[in-house]
């Protein structure tokens, strides 16, 4: 159990890192690859948004259809920045709840520019990396008794970005090698969970690699 100075200290750090990234997002002017991303969706069919559009992002969906459930309620643009800074806020309570770091790292970590800004002011889909990748973290040493949800992961960090993809693909791969070693004294239904586990990631990357497959008629222009 954390001590109460400490347990103080914690939401100190998260009420203080609250208040600056809300002041970030109401002063934030949105640069145009995050307008792209919302009048991409405001304005195509899901399916032409997956099938052509994404293609010419260079990145899986996962963000766009967040952003499309916003847009297609009638969200005004402005909420996007405000469900990026939320998402934020949820990977920092997981990282100030479940990281095994000192103190001092776990005060001044929030404050850090990838963290407090970059995934948090700037509405990418980066900002769902931090949460995505903590709540891995904090799965992982139970990764086997809650084994769908740990695909579930890292099935939506597949299709967050080509970084994401990388990462998950990654950790399945090192996962694979480490059960691997373990499967004689698996059971059956344990081996049938894994395996189904398993299909689960590898379908979400592929899905992921058919979305950002490199269309033919692209074209980098030089200035």
């Amino acid at each position: 159990m954390k001590k109460p100075m400490h347990v103080f200290s914690l939401l100190t750090v998260f009420i203080i890192y609250v208040s600056l990234v809300t002041f970030g997002v109401f002063h934030h002017e949105p640069w145009f690859d995050e307008a792209q991303a919302w009048l991409l969706v405001r304005d195509s069919q899901p399916w032409d948004l997956f099938n052509q559009y994404l293609r010419y992002e260079g990145s899986p969906g996962l963000w766009h259809l967040i952003l499309g459930m916003a847009s297609k309620a009638g969200l005004p643009y402005t909420s996007m920045n405000f469900m990026g800074a939320g998402l934020a806020l949820l990977g920092v309570i997981i990282f100030l709840i479940y990281a095994p770091f000192p103190l001092a790292i776990k005060i001044f970590f929030p404050f850090s520019y990838f963290i407090f800004y970059q995934y948090a002011v700037v509405a990418r889909s980066y900002v769902l990396l931090p949460c995505l990748l903590f709540t891995l973290a904090a799965l992982y040493p139970q990764r086997l008794e809650r084994l769908f949800a740990y695909a579930l992961l890292l099935a939506l960090l597949a299709n967050l970005s080509i970084h994401g993809l990388i990462m998950a693909f990654s950790f399945a791969f090192l996962d694979f090698i480490s059960i691997w070693h373990l499967r004689k004294g698996l059971s059956k239904s344990t081996k049938q969970r894994l395996l189904l586990a398993a299909l689960v990631v590898l379908a979400a990357g592929l899905l992921a690699l058919w979305q950002v497959r490199f269309p033919l008629d692209h074209a980098f222009v030089h200035p």
